[in-house]
C-alpha cells in the first residue's frame, strides 16, 4: 500500500536535502581520492551506505570540506539548510524536543561526531535527525539493519570532472527510489550549461499517441545538446550511456521493492538532468510498470532543457498521468533564464520577438513554483504556482504571454547587471540551495496545504490540459508573431504537426 502523498512542502525540502548532500558527498569523495582524508579512502565511501554512516562520514570530514571550500561560509550555510530541514521534518513536537531544536545543528561540528550520534540516552541518531525525511521518514533512527533504514544504493562518480555525478537512495519509510543529480560543480559543468545549441531527437512519446491523435505530436523534438550528452555520452569502460546505467539500477530497486514509487531530483545542472532522465524514464513502458503511479520530478534551480515540441512531450506525458513535475524557481535566479536562445527572425526583428513571445526557443516544463524574496503586497502570498498552459490564441491569454516574457527579460537584465558590476553574491546567494529552502519556509504554511496531485487537477491551473482527449495546440512561436502583425489569417488552434511552424534546430 502506497504511503500517503505528502505535501510540496514537504516534499519539496526532502529533495532539497538530497541536493545538499549530493554536493557535500561528492566533495568528500574527491579529498579521499586525493589522500586528503586522515584515515579513511575512497574504499571506505563505497555505496550502499546507510542514512546514519553517511552522516557520520560528513561530520567527520567538517575540516576538511572547509579547507577545500571557496569560503568557509559555503560549508556553514549547507549546514544552516541541514538544520532547517532536520528540525521542519520532525513528524512531530516531540522530535523536535528530542534535539531539533534551534541551533542544534549549529553547534554538532563544534561538539564532535561521539556526541551528535550519542543522544541522551545513549542511543545513535539517524541522518533523518539531520536531512528530515529525504533517506528516511520516520522520527525514529533506524537501527543500523533495520528494514525501515535507508540506503544510499548508488553513488557514482569515478569521472567526475568529465561526468556526471548522480546517486541512488531507497527510503523504506515513504516507498520510493530516488535518483539525486549533482548540480554545476567543474568547469566542464559550466561550459555544457552555457551551450545555447539544440539537438534533434526521436520524439519517443510519438508512439504512444493514439492514431486519430499522432498528427498532433511531433515527430522530434529538440533538448539542450550539453545536458543531453551528459546522459546519452558512451562511457568507454561500460560501453554503456549514463542514462542506461541509471535506468538499469533504478529498475533493479524497484522490482526489489515491489511498490514503490520513482522519484528524480537535482539543483541547477541537476535539476536540468532530473527533468530530462525523469522525462525518459516516464516514457519508459517497463518503468511505469514498475513504478505505476509514476515518476515525480523535483527540480530546483533548473535551466532550460527543450523546445516547444520537447514540451508538448512532456504534457502528454503528464496528461497519461506517468509523470509529475515541481520546478521550484526564486524569482532573482538568473540560472532558471538560461539560456535565451532566439530564433534566426529574432535576430531580424528582436522587438517582435520580445513582444510576440518568441523570445526563446526554450520552453520550461511542469508546474512551477515561483518564490520571491517577499509578497509584493501585504494581501499578496511570496510565491506562485503556475503551469504552461497550451498555446491559446484568445485575446487575454496573449496579453499575458507578452507581459510574462517581458518579466522574463526584465529579471534577466537584473542578473546581468550584477553579474557586470561583480554582484556576484548576490546572483550565488539567489540561486543557493540555503537560498531556495529558506524561500520555501517562508511559505511553509500554505504550502503545507497541498499535494502535487490536488495541483495537476486543479483546473484554475492547468485548464483543461489534463482530460485524456486534450488535443494538443499550436506550438509555432513564429505563428504568433505572424499573427501579431496581422499577416495571414487566423487558423483554428488545434493544427497537424505538419501544419506547425518549425524552430530552428540549432
Amino acid at each position: 500500500m502506497a504511503p500517503k502523498p505528502k505535501s510540496i512542502y514537504q516534499e519539496a525540502l526532502e529533495m532539497v536535502a538530497g541536493a545538499l548532500v549530493i554536493y557535500i558527498f561528492a566533495d568528500i569523495r574527491e579529498l579521499a581520492r586525493e589522500g586528503k582524508l586522515d584515515g579513511m579512502t575512497i574504499d571506505d565511501l563505497q555505496a550502499p551506505l546507510t542514512a546514519e554512516q553517511t552522516l557520520a562520514i560528513i561530520l567527520a570530514n567538517k575540516d576538511k570540506l572547509e579547507e577545500m571550500a571557496i569560503n568557509n561560509q559555503d560549508v556553514e550555510d549547507l549546514l544552516k539548510a541541514m538544520k532547517h530541514m532536520q528540525i521542519h521534518h520532525a513528524d512531530d513536537q516531540d522530535a523536535i524536543e528530542e534535539g531539533a531544536s534551534s541551533g542544534y545543528l549549529s553547534n554538532i561540528w563544534n561538539t564532535g561526531i561521539d556526541t551528535l550520534l550519542t543522544s541522551k540516552t545513549g542511543s545513535k541518531m539517524g541522518l533523518d535527525k539531520v536531512l528530515g525525511s529525504f533517506m528516511n521518514g520516520k522520527k525514529d533512527p533506524p537501527k543500523k539493519k533495520s528494514a525501515k533504514s535507508a540506503v544510499m544504493t548508488n553513488f557514482v562518480d569515478d569521472n567526475s570532472k568529465e561526468e556526471i555525478v548522480h546517486a541512488i537512495v531507497v527510503n523504506q519509510d515513504r516507498k520510493r527510489v530516488s535518483v539525486v543529480f549533482r548540480g554545476s560543480a567543474t568547469p566542464k559543468d559550466f561550459i555544457q550549461d552555457a551551450k545555447m545549441s539544440q539537438k534533434k531527437i526521436p520524439n519517443p512519446v510519438k508512439s504512444m499517441m493514439e492514431k486519430e491523435r499522432t498528427e498532433s505530436m511531433p515527430e522530434t523534438i529538440n533538448v539542450h545538446t550539453g545536458f543531453y550528452q551528459y546522459l546519452f555520452q558512451m562511457n568507454k569502460e561500460t560501453k554503456k550511456t549514463r542514462i542506461e546505467t541509471i535506468m538499469e539500477d533504478v529498475k533493479t530497486q524497484l522490482k526489489e521493492n515491489p511498490g514503490f514509487q520513482l522519484y528524480v531530483t537535482g539543483h541547477s545542472l541537476g535539476g536540468a538532468l532530473s527533468t530530462m532522465y525523469g522525462f525518459f524514464a516516464a516514457a519508459d513502458d517497463e518503468m511505469i510498470e514498475l513504478s505505476p503511479n509514476g515518476v515525480i520530478v523535483y527540480s530546483v534551480a533548473s535551466p532550460f532543457v527543450g523546445n516547444w515540441k520537447w514540451r508538448f512531450a512532456f504534457q502528454e506525458l503528464e496528461r497519461r498521468k506517468r509523470l509529475q513535475h515541481l520546478r521550484i524557481q526564486n524569482a532573482e535566479d538568473m540560472v532558471t533564464l538560461m539560456p535565451f536562445a532566439v530564433p534566426k527572425a529574432g535576430f531580424f526583428m528582436p522587438i517582435l520577438a520580445v513582444k510576440t513571445g518568441a523570445g526563446n526557443l526554450y520552453k520550461h516544463v511542469g508546474m512551477r513554483l515561483k518564490l520571491a524574496q517577499k509578497a509584493k503586497e501585504e494581501s499578496e502570498l511570496p510565491y506562485s504556482i503556475s503551469y504552461p498552459v497550451d498555446q491559446r490564441m484568445d485575446d487575454e491569454e496573449f496579453t499575458k504571454d507578452v507581459q510574462d516574457t517581458l518579466d522574463q527579460g526584465k529579471s534577466l537584465m537584473k542578473a546581468f547587471k550584477a553579474v557586470v558590476t561583480k554582484d556576484f553574491e548576490r546572483v550565488e546567494r539567489y540561486h543557493s540551495c540555503t537560498e531556495y529552502e529558506e524561500r520555501l519556509e517562508k511559505c511553509r504554511d500554505e504550502l503545507t496545504g497541498i499535494t502535487l496531485d490536488e495541483l495537476y487537477a486543479d483546473t484554475k491551473i492547468v485548464g483543461s490540459m489534463m482530460e485524456k482527449d486534450y488535443m494538443p495546440k499550436n506550438g509555432g512561436v513564429m505563428s504568433t508573431a505572424f499573427r501579431a502583425m496581422g499577416l495571414g489569417k487566423k487558423k483554428s488552434d488545434t493544427l497537424s504537426s505538419s501544419e506547425m511552424v518549425e524552430e530552428d534546430d540549432e
